[in-house]
């Protein structure tokens, strides 16, 4: 099967709004709650951590799967790392949503994962550091995704993985604007908060 055809698939499957798809199983449209984006941290917000930890098990796989599937087709790392590409902006921007979307984290967790699980392992744990050290998830997500293709261009030294990796972080950063307005206001929500209607529609 010709590689374009992975890469649409990736896309495909990365627009499938699971977050969404969870609070409405709960009579809740997490878009109208909390921070109104559509990821696990919101979800658990708004529905409960149980809930949350579905949405991100599901938003996880979407990003580990499909590089997985790369793998065992044959396809290069670099080729790997692009359908990770394809499946990240599926989630940012999904084509079943109008091309809105959440903001990748858990999505590009499990891409990372399949790509070199010391460093997901790594990530990980600098995350989960950050959220218990100043229990902000969007901070931790910010540092963390800015910091993973310096180590991947650091182990593995691949300049193709890193520009694609680098390309994510960057596109990552852009959909964490909102709560980078709120952590300079004093405004964002902080780890284990329940989620209040949205006011603020940013």
């Amino acid at each position: 099967m010709s590689f374009y055809y992975y890469i649409i698939g990736a896309y495909l499957l990365g627009s499938i709004p699971f977050g969404l798809i969870i609070g409405k199983l709960r009579g809740i449209d997490v878009r109208d709650t909390g921070s109104g984006n559509i990821g696990a941290t919101n979800v658990a917000r708004s529905t409960g951590w149980l809930y949350g930890g579905f949405s991100f098990l599901l938003d996880f796989a979407k990003g580990l799967v499909p590089v997985l599937v790369g793998e065992l087709a044959g396809f290069d790392p670099w080729q790997c790392t692009l359908i990770g590409l394809a499946v990240f902006i599926g989630h940012c921007w999904s084509v079943f949503l109008l091309f809105k979307g959440g903001k990748g984290i858990s999505t590009t967790l499990g891409i990372i994962i399949m790509l070199d699980w010391r460093l997901g392992l790594a990530s990980a744990l600098l995350w989960l550091i950050i959220v218990l050290t100043w229990r902000y998830v969007s901070l931790a997500s910010i540092i963390t995704i800015s910091l993973v293709p310096f180590g991947f261009l650091l182990a593995k030294f691949d300049i193709l993985e890193f520009a694609v990796l680098v390309a994510i972080a960057v596109f990552a950063i852009l959909k964490h604007i909102p709560n980078i307005r709120r952590l300079i206001d004093g405004e964002e929500y902080k780890f284990g908060e329940k989620a209040l209607v949205r006011v603020n529609q940013n």
